[in-house]
């Protein structure tokens, strides 16, 4: 592609989101599309969303009536969304929604993908796209924002009013999440060869230091520095790693022969024991916290699902042509 060309499929979805806003503009920019407790989202306000959604999904711009369906709902989910956060008295500022707009942009020109957040899927196409102007991808950047703070001051209040005993029950019914297995200190080496191994094994046996041996003999950088190895005790392991947990501390165990031959001793057992209350009682909050602000959203959802009162196709003039 010659520089300074745009791609046939970028013009034409440009192309196609031209059209269906200048078709979309024919029903009037102040008629009202849905009401949220009252407050009337109009055509012009659902507009603002009409590229914003194109470019996030290519396919909803060759269909006018389902981009036009989205950019309405997108702007009810603002509306809700504002609503929610004068709630909660959350807000994010223009230039913290500029600057945080600016950095994920950065992040995507280097090739990093975006962290979790709210849209991040829709971010992800629309922070690039050349459809989108940046007073857009600016708002949509800010309603993500937004919806992380919701979130996150949902899950602050939670916490401040969990009682301690619902955290007691947590812990008591789900002791086996707070046990920490049985591990075990190995010295490690590796060879490739077989015979590498047994040279490196006799010469164990015959008094030398393993770690000097190691150094030597083995193909691991780990174990060339003397490094010893921490293996915990799993449900289901690998050769090895049963290998290791069926050994006797101090015992010269090998060559076994996995993908490569390994030659190992046990140097210490630490037994498997359980985190006490006090210990994992700010991580039983905070997970009882966040889900009991899951389900709460839903609700939130449901109550501003029942306020929003969406006007019928006819009256709000979306077929193309209407007055």
């Amino acid at each position: 592609m010659r520089p300074g060309r745009v791609p046939a499929v970028v013009a034409l979805a440009g192309a196609i989101v031209a059209a269906a806003i200048g078709l979309w503009a024919c029903g009037g920019s102040s008629t009202v599309v849905a009401l949220v407790a009252g407050a009337a989202i109009t055509k012009a306000l659902a507009e603002r969303w009409l590229t914003v959604e194109a470019s996030a999904d290519p396919r909803a711009a060759r269909d006018r009536p389902e981009l036009e369906a989205r950019a309405r709902e997108l702007a009810v989910t603002v509306q809700w969304t504002l609503e929610q956060a004068r709630e909660l008295g959350v807000s994010v500022s223009a230039a913290s929604a500029k600057r945080e707009t600016e950095e994920l942009k950065l992040q995507l020109r280097a090739g990093v993908e975006l962290r979790q957040m709210p849209r991040r899927a829709q971010l992800q196409h629309v922070l690039v796209s050349h459809q989108v102007g940046l007073v857009d991808q600016i708002r949509l950047v800010k309603l993500s924002m937004l919806e992380a703070r919701i979130e996150q001051a949902r899950v602050v209040k939670l916490e401040a009013g969990m009682r301690h005993a619902e955290v007691v029950r947590f812990y008591q019914r789900n002791r086996r999440l707070f046990e920490v297995p049985e591990r075990r200190i190995v010295a490690v080496i590796e060879t490739f060869k077989k015979a590498t191994a047994e040279t490196a094994k006799r010469e164990i046996e015959a008094g030398k230091q393993f770690a000097e041996v190691a150094r030597r003999r083995s193909v691991d950088p780990l174990a060339r520095d003397g490094r010893a190895l921490t293996f915990a005790r799993k449900p289901s392991g690998t050769t090895l790693r049963r290998a290791i947990f069926l050994a006797k501390p101090h015992d010269l165990v090998g060559p076994l022969r996995v993908s490569i031959y390994y030659i190992f001793e046990v140097l210490r057992i630490l037994p498997a024991y359980e985190l006490p209350l006090s210990q994992v009682e700010r991580q039983i909050v905070r997970r009882l916290a966040t889900r009991e602000a899951a389900s709460l959203a839903k609700a939130q959802e449901r109550k501003w699902v029942a306020r929003t009162k969406y006007v019928s196709p006819t009256q709000t003039a979306f077929a193309a042509g209407a007055d």
